[in-house]
């Protein structure tokens, strides 16, 4: 007996479910890459500079990763 009322009871509760008001889904606006990355760019100073110089980055096309040599 005890079963049914609870069976009852949880029916009564998922026909209710249709009839509470929920906010329309919307569409997250995330920022794409391109403008996450011109937003973290520090802008050129006006003034002249007073050092001036060159370095080197080493760009790479391709990375390998392989495992250390404690890996085994």
């Amino acid at each position: 007996m005890c079963h049914i009322r609870m069976g009852c009871f949880f029916l009564a509760i998922l026909a209710c479910l249709p009839m509470t008001s929920t906010p329309a889904a919307q569409a997250q606006t995330t920022p794409g890459i391109e403008q996450t990355f011109s937003g973290s760019l520090t802008a050129m100073p006006s003034e002249n500079l007073g050092v001036s110089g060159a370095f080197y980055v080493p760009v790479y096309s391709s990375v390998s990763i392989s495992p250390g040599k404690g890996a085994g």
